[in-house]
């Protein structure tokens, strides 16, 4: 997995937040990221109010001391169980 130091525990206390699993998926998940690659996010059925209270705290959000993007592509449908994933609780 390809995720920063502290990363994981980020992920699973945003998962906490929303009372939802949160999957990681693409690049990240198959271990092919490279240093600009985005984070990819599978939240099934989130609804807006839980991406307010989540987004800014994920690995890949807009730094702000920085100024870099935002990198982190959402995906509201079910997971695809075929492909590469990292479930998060």
């Amino acid at each position: 997995m390809e995720i920063e130091e502290g990363g994981e525990h980020r992920i699973t206390n945003a998962c906490a937040r929303i009372g939802r699993p949160i999957f990681l998926v693409g690049s990240r998940a198959s271990g092919t990221a490279g240093p600009s690659s985005d984070f990819d996010y599978v939240i099934p059925g989130i609804r807006s109010r839980e991406w307010q209270k989540i987004k800014n705290s994920l690995p890949g959000a807009k730094y702000f001391p920085d100024n870099l993007p935002n990198r982190i592509d959402l995906f509201k449908e079910d997971i695809d169980y075929s492909r590469p994933y990292i479930k998060f609780e």
